[in-house]
C-alpha cells in the first residue's frame, strides 16, 4: 500500500492512463505527499462519466482516493489545471510526456519527493506558455530532475581533477559524472 489513511485527499498529476475493464481506467498519479499511486477510475470511460475531464493526461487535479486491497479507487475528482496547449499542440504534448516518463522512471511508487511533484508542475506550466523555448525548458527540467534525485553532473567544475572549467570545449564524461577538462 502507498498510503495508510483509509481515505486520500491530494493534489495529483496524471502520468499514465490505460482502458482498464470495459469502463474504466487504471490511472497513475504523481502526488506531493505520497509519490506513484496506482488507482482505478470506475465508469470514467463512459460517456456520462464527471470524472473523464479531470483524468486527462498531465492534468492537475484535486483527487480523492479510497484505499482499496489490491488497487486504489478514485472517488472524486476536481480538475486544477488541465494545461490546455499540452492537449492541443502534438509537439508539447511529445515535451510533456518526455517529462511525465523521466518522472516515471526515477521514482517508486509511495516514494514521496515533494520538490520533483513542484518540479512537474513547473515544468508543464513552462511547456503550456506558448512563448517558452521548449528545448531550453526540458534541458532545465531534465538537470533540475537530476538534481532533486541525487544524480546532478559536475559541469562547472572538471569532474577528474576539480578544476573550474574555462568556457572551451571540453568532454562529457557518464563514468565520471560530469564534465572533463580537454587537456584529461
Amino acid at each position: 500500500m502507498s498510503f495508510d489513511e483509509r481515505v486520500l485527499k491530494t493534489e495529483a498529476v496524471v502520468l499514465r492512463r490505460s482502458e482498464f475493464g470495459e469502463s474504466d481506467y487504471l490511472v497513475t498519479v504523481f502526488t506531493p505527499r505520497h509519490g506513484k499511486i496506482r488507482a482505478v477510475a470506475k465508469g470514467a470511460r463512459k460517456p456520462i462519466s464527471r470524472k473523464t475531464g479531470q483524468i486527462e493526461l498531465y492534468t492537475l487535479t484535486y483527487l480523492i482516493i479510497s484505499r482499496g486491497r489490491e488497487l486504489h479507487i478514485i472517488t472524486g475528482a476536481e480538475t486544477q489545471d488541465s494545461f490546455v496547449p499540452l492537449q492541443e499542440d502534438l509537439e508539447r504534448s511529445v515535451y510533456a510526456s518526455h517529462f511525465v516518463e523521466l518522472l516515471d522512471q526515477f521514482t517508486y511508487e509511495g516514494e514521496s519527493i515533494p520538490t520533483a511533484f513542484k518540479l512537474l508542475v513547473a515544468g508543464l506550466g513552462w511547456l503550456s506558455d506558448p512563448e517558452t523555448d521548449l528545448r531550453l525548458a526540458a534541458r532545465y527540467y531534465e538537470f533540475r530532475l537530476l538534481r532533486i534525485m541525487g544524480y546532478e553532473p559536475s559541469v562547472f567544475e572538471c569532474a577528474v581533477s576539480g578544476e573550474t572549467l574555462t568556457a572551451q570545449d571540453h568532454f562529457f564524461s557518464v563514468a565520471e559524472g560530469g564534465v572533463v577538462a580537454a587537456q584529461h
